[in-house]
């Protein structure tokens, strides 16, 4: 059961009534004896209470009434409460943020990739007892506590993100498997610097304003995974990075080119 805005339980809530007859005062337990007692639920006739423990199985808002009676009839007032009974487990879904690529074979994501779980209990029946936690699994089938938020480590692969989360009064919803592929591997890239050129012995490279310098990257597949090139950017001495998107020629003088591929 829960106590939030009104008492909620689910059907799986056992309801156990307790009566002890009095004789002079409140408490005494001196009485007769109790014979028995009786429950309405939403106003219907009082039946009696067979069973130890009783639960209450339509979703909805409900009005439980009881009262007993003792041995020679006589019959305690009547007390009531309302109970909210909740059936409907909660929804999870997993959200996953920037840098991803959705791919034929699951999502691809990065090291520094939030992912995020989402829980919702449903308003069902004019009730909902609300999320009570959240629970997570990383290819592994031991499910633990889900944080806030988290991000794959590791190396480059498959990984199978299981999750489902508990309302208040402890409906669990189904376990939801999503896919998800974790690409670690920076992509490779490559200068490539046309005629003509002219490569001294310390390794310095002569070329003419006309020598055309160009740029290329590879992702490479590694586990099965690529994201997929993104972008070559370039810098020219020091200045900002910038999207490469055609060959460089360059004037004359000494020049620093620093490149990389995301």
């Amino acid at each position: 059961k829960f106590a939030g805005d009104r008492l909620y339980v689910s059907s799986a809530t056992l309801i156990e009534f307790s009566a002890a007859d009095d004789l002079a005062e409140v408490g005494d337990g001196r009485g007769v004896g109790t014979a028995q007692t009786l429950m309405s639920v939403d106003s219907a006739a009082f039946a009696a209470v067979i069973a130890s423990t009783v639960s209450l199985s339509t979703e909805g808002a409900h009005v439980l009434a009881w009262f007993s009676r003792d041995l020679v009839d006589n019959a305690e007032l009547v007390a009531s409460t309302a109970v909210a009974v909740d059936l409907t487990p909660p929804l999870t879904l997993l959200l996953i943020s920037t840098p991803s690529v959705a791919q034929a074979s699951g999502t691809v994501v990065g090291p520094a990739t939030i992912l995020r779980l989402s829980a919702q209990d449903p308003v069902s029946g004019g009730v909902a007892s609300g999320v009570k936690d959240t629970f997570l699994s990383i290819s592994t089938g031991v499910f633990a506590l889900a944080p806030d938020t988290f991000t794959l480590s590791g190396a480059d692969g498959e990984r199978v993100v299981a999750f489902y989360s508990r309302d208040n009064v402890l409906n669990a919803g189904p376990v939801e498997n999503m896919t998800v592929l974790l690409d670690a591997t920076p992509p490779v890239s490559t200068a490539t610097i046309g005629a003509p050129l002219h490569v001294a012995a310390d390794g310095t490279r002569y070329i003419t304003p006309a020598t055309p310098v160009a740029f290329s990257a590879q992702d490479e597949v590694v586990s099965g995974v690529a994201s997929g090139l993104d972008r070559i950017e370039v810098n020219v001495d020091g200045a900002a990075f910038t999207v490469y998107a055609a060959s460089l020629t360059f004037a004359e003088g000494r020049h620093i080119v620093r490149y990389r591929a995301v």
